[in-house]
């Protein structure tokens, strides 16, 4: 039986590593001997997102020695699988010493993480360790890796030029999560109120300011309830507006299902930029997988995975977001939202699901192991 290392930046707080690498874990261990090496523990984690920058100097020095056990567990034709990286910074110096040990490696990837310039760094205060994580350093694991795992077709495009084996795996959901039954208490969720809906990260909540003053004018101009649930986000916006509501729910891995599953359209607003060219749509997959229908920017992946007014709307400016936004108000009432929400629910299961991408991600695991 082969031995698989899964490295990852993050523990299960981290949604790449959740989604990447750990859900597909209980479908390999009988093929398989693993092990999970995951560099910033979930404490750590939090104190990097909350922009807690001595304590994670601190934290992150101490952690600096926790992978060096690999260079003894590691051995010949072992798989070494590297979701983004081993370390955080620098170069790849312990990935290319497992190589030369005869280890079989695995990059993946789900951002463009390669760019020397990205919104993750011009919207965060820790914009130095922002700085050295990211850029043309990755362009050395691309180069040594026996296969390259990309999310979308833009992250494969370039990593193509650097190793011909490359392949595009998108992010998927096991259907078996998404469970909607339960009951969450919720006080001042109102079910006469039209839900618009966001999920992610406080890092992330830039991207939806742009369309507060939107839900906000079309509540005031139909007065009629509007709500906008935020779901692991920050909002800094106070509604004019007695029609508007916002409702933040802190993200919780054991419910956000459930809490998606209560609003009735979610959004995805974008950047047009090179980072979000490389973003994998992962949001509309969530709101997809509970038969939500979704506006978003007509940016990237997203445009493949949304069928414009068949499963969801695409915008390409702010304008058309104010033109759908208020297209789903007024037709509110009929079954617009249900017939999208089933489409977008019959490609959710058809092409995004964990089950249907699984035998692609066993047969990846194969092709590094063949491959010399």
């Amino acid at each position: 039986m082969s031995n698989i290392y899964f490295c990852t930046p993050t523990g299960r707080r981290g949604a790449s590593t959740r989604y990447r690498v750990l859900q597909f874990l209980p479908y390999l261990e009988s093929s398989y001997k693993i092990k999970h090496f995951a560099f910033l523990d979930d404490n750590t984690y939090e104190m990097f997102k909350s922009n807690k920058l001595f304590s994670t100097l601190l934290r992150v020095i101490f952690l600096l020695f926790r992978p060096l056990k690999l260079i003894l567990k590691v051995k010949k034709n072992d798989i070494l699988f590297v979701h983004r990286d081993i370390y955080p910074f620098g170069p790849f110096w312990l990935e290319r010493c497992l190589k030369a040990k005869g280890a079989k490696i695995i990059f993946d990837l789900d951002d463009a993480i390669f760019l020397e310039d990205t919104s993750e760094i011009t919207n965060k205060k820790n914009k130095l360790l922002y700085k050295m994580k990211y850029g043309k350093r990755y362009n050395e694991i691309i180069k040594i890796s026996n296969i390259v795992i990309c999310g979308n077709e833009y992250l494969a495009n370039y990593c193509s030029k650097i190793n011909p084996n490359t392949f595009i795996l998108p992010t998927v959901i096991d259907s078996h999560k998404v469970n909607v039954t339960g009951n969450i208490d919720i006080i001042s969720e109102t079910n006469d109120s039209l839900k618009f809906g966001w999920i992610g990260n406080p890092g992330n909540s830039t991207y939806f300011q742009k369309i507060l003053p939107i839900f906000d004018n079309m509540a005031e101009k139909y007065q009629k309830k509007i709500m906008f649930k935020c779901i692991g986000g920050n909002i800094n916006y106070k509604p004019n507006s007695a029609y508007f509501s916002i409702l933040e729910v802190p993200w919780s891995e054991d419910t956000e299902y459930q809490e998606l599953s209560r609003i009735d359209i979610g959004i995805m607003p974008l950047e047009s930029s090179e980072w979000s060219e490389g973003k994998c749509g992962f949001k509309i997959l969530q709101y997809m997988s509970v038969a939500k229908p979704s506006i978003a920017d007509a940016v990237g992946v997203n445009k493949n995975i949304v069928d414009h007014m068949k499963n969801g709307f695409l915008a390409n400016s702010l304008d058309d977001w104010q033109k759908y936004i208020e297209l789903v108000i007024v037709e509110y009432n009929s079954d617009l939202l249900n017939k999208m929400g089933k489409a977008a629910k019959d490609k959710f299961e058809m092409k995004y699901t964990l089950q249907k991408n699984l035998p692609k991600f066993k047969e990846l695991l194969l092709k590094a192991q063949d491959n010399k």
